[in-house]
């Protein structure tokens, strides 16, 4: 007999949203443990691993075609021992079995199904199926378990072999070329990236369409130095049609996890805390470098969407993401008819219906997306009023349809807190006050900083990876470590506090001991002192979020530079130049490996200051991509390059390269014409 929907599986004690969703499955679920493959061993059975996250559309679906049916538990609970997994909180776990599926089936996406061997080696993996030829495929493994164990075991062998030749593919047999990086390199990655790029859109030329941030970040870095008129232009292209399409909330502010067309219209509603938090640092910046005033309004609007809907009061931290369905129905929340927004809306619907492309029949599945159509001169041609009434209308619209959709049912809140996605909240937060000068994220950043940096830390210095409900219970991985020293960093860019850096460079001590590989010059995704299934993996290509081996390589570029760690300033050059073929070739999957071979290459760039400095000759230098620029203060330092620097009561600009510094500046054009020159 299995259990019944009305008692709960093991699952009721976790602290994931998405794995208590099946605590009332009749499937006997349990949590990845070393106790649980034991078990498996013991009783002699094969594992599902059933991977997914809570805001995955198709892992609801799954789940209620066939995870919540009695005659597929009957098959899983006799014949297996079942495991769920949040991707979110266990990326290593599904690092493993992505590959696995990627390498057998040639695809991957959530679900992610796997039958594997009681030791946890992958014999079978998939997505999404239907109810039939998921039991279909159970039927099919446990005969084959019972009739002839050791043939599995022999496809789990060839697999675990191609997993490895896998995760060793992007590192050359020889680094004698380490240290050998060009000025060539990242125009080669540019012009790659470019030759990708829908021109009109905006984006990479293909549907369904994400926003990929890293890639525009590099792009806005390298043309500070190339200044081709091609690639702001498409840089523009798709940071305005993002702002102006469907996959921003045009109400409510934020962006959602993807388009599925290729015109920015449809999104996937699900909206998640890094996509906002990169897109905040990447508008803040072109904000800076273009002065088009959209790019700093979208910042904003982002940063106050996140605080409205994902900060969590209780644990003083921002959950990971919103659903895409509300009330079963995906996108309800978000989508209007004309007539009920006809009902809401009673000065001049009409001019609002044109300005958001609202239809009688409605745009999407009878209803409306609200994306933008048409420009305010447009309308204000249209109707014969000023531009300033046409956008008074608009603006007093949205209010209240705004408060309209409030009164909806929200889509459901994935409640557990990242603290990679977090740190990387908080660093695009200080990165809106940087070039935005958005005060209230400044506060916020603050704020998100000290408590990551209170309440999540281990015994052994390094970070934990999740936190809900004032616990921590999963050891942090790469990319936690990565983005934590990227904020700690970016604290200190905004306020010149020396302790946030010495934090970074304790934090970055802490992580080479525990995740370097000195074999292939990079860094393992799992601590060694963690358990990893099958084997221990590195992420090197860049994605939707940066990948952590490329965070880290930028940390150690950062930190080498502000400490004068040569080793450190090598290990980057060498991690780089492992990647820089392969960054030519496959230019946006390692974009954010572009920006520290730009640092490299182009820049080096340390700058000293002495004296006050205001916050707009502050940003002006840091448009300088690469550069790393200090303030001495009246305390003592711990900087080199600032410790023979006399104190000044004026302005005094020193810049330097190759330890070697020339004689002071007092005006910042004259120093950036300096910089343009050392770096041209």
């Amino acid at each position: 007999m299995t259990k019944t929907n009305g008692k709960p599986n093991s699952l009721i004690h976790a602290s994931s949203p998405y794995l208590l969703q099946h605590a009332y499955n009749p499937v006997e679920w349990n949590e990845w443990s070393s106790d649980i493959l034991k078990k498996a061993g013991a009783e002699n059975k094969l594992l599902i691993v059933s991977i997914g996250y809570a805001a995955c559309h198709w892992c609801h679906v799954m789940e209620h075609e066939s995870f919540e049916k009695e005659e597929v538990a009957e098959w899983m609970n006799q014949f297996y021992i079942n495991i769920k997994v949040d991707r979110e909180e266990r990326p290593d776990i599904d690092a493993v079995y992505m590959n696995a599926a990627q390498l057998t089936t040639g695809r991957g996406g959530w679900p992610l199904n796997v039958i594997a061997l009681p030791d946890g080696r992958p014999v079978f993996a998939g997505t999404y199926f239907p109810k039939e030829n998921w039991i279909k495929i159970l039927q099919h493994f446990a005969a084959a378990w019972k009739k002839d164990s050791q043939e599995l075991i022999e496809v789990a062998g060839k697999i675990e072999e191609g997993l490895n030749i896998m995760e060793n593919e992007h590192f050359p047999k020889s680094d004698q070329d380490a240290h050998e990086l060009d000025k060539n390199i990242p125009g080669k990655i540019a012009e790659n990236i470019y030759a990708q790029l829908d021109l009109e859109k905006g984006g990479l030329d293909k549907a369904p369409k994400f926003p990929m941030p890293c890639i525009f970040d590099f792009m806005l870095n390298y043309n500070y130095y190339a200044k081709e008129e091609k690639i702001k232009n498409a840089v523009h292209a798709t940071l305005v049609n993002m702002m102006e399409g469907g996959i921003y909330d045009q109400l409510w502010g934020g962006f959602a996890r993807y388009s599925v067309d290729e015109y920015w219209f449809v999104p996937h509603f699900e909206k998640m805390l890094y996509d906002n938090a990169q897109l905040i640092s990447l508008y803040s910046k072109a904000y800076a470098l273009t002065g088009v005033a959209a790019y700093e309004k979208i910042s904003r609007e982002t940063v106050e969407w996140m605080y409205r809907d994902l900060y969590l009061k209780e644990d003083e931290l921002f959950s990971s993401s919103l659903d895409a369905d509300s009330e079963g129905v995906e996108g309800k929340f978000y989508c209007f008819t004309k007539e009920e927004i006809y009902k809401v809306i009673k000065e001049h619907p009409e001019i609002f219906c044109d300005y958001f492309s609202v239809t009688e029949k409605g745009n999407w599945e009878h209803s409306n997306i609200l994306y933008i159509g048409k420009t305010i001169s447009e309308l204000a041609e249209k109707y014969k009023m000023s531009p300033e009434l046409i956008s008074a209308y608009i603006e007093g619209g949205k209010e209240k349809l705004f408060h309209a959709r409030s009164k909806r049912i929200k889509p459901g809140l994935d409640d557990k807190c990242i603290t990679a996605w977090n740190a990387l909240a908080a660093t695009g937060m200080f990165r809106c006050y940087l070039f935005a000068d958005d005060h209230f994220a400044l506060a916020f950043a603050q704020s998100v900083k000290e408590t990551l940096i209170t309440k999540l830390k281990q015994e052994n210095g390094l970070f934990f990876r999740n936190y809900k409900k004032g616990k921590a219970s999963i050891p942090g991985f790469l990319d936690d470590q990565a983005f934590m020293i990227e904020m700690m960093i970016e604290a200190y860019r905004v306020n010149w506090h020396e302790e946030y850096l010495l934090e970074a460079k304790e934090l970055l001590g802490k992580v080479v001991a525990h995740y370097w590989d000195e074999k292939t010059g990079s860094f393992f995704y799992v601590g060694k002192e963690q358990d990893q299934p099958v084997l221990r993996t590195k992420e090197i290509m860049d994605n939707v979020i940066p990948s952590s081996n490329s965070a880290m390589a930028n940390m150690l570029y950062t930190l080498g530079h502000y400490f004068y760690h040569e080793e450190w300033i090598n290990m980057s050059k060498r991690m780089c130049s492992t990647v820089k073929n392969q960054a030519m070739k496959y230019g946006p999957y390692f974009s954010h490996w572009g920006n520290t071979l730009l640092a490299h290459t182009y820049s080096g760039i340390e700058v000293a200051i002495t004296g006050p400095i205001s916050r707009e000759d502050q940003r002006e230098l840091y448009k300088v991509p690469g550069i790393i620029l200090m303030l001495k203060g009246k305390e003592p330092t711990s900087l080199p390059l600032l410790q023979d620097k006399p104190s000044s009561d004026v302005l005094q600009i020193y810049i330097c390269k190759d330890k070697t510094c020339g004689l002071p500046i007092n005006n910042v054009q004259e120093a950036l014409m300096q910089i343009h020159k050392m770096t041209g």
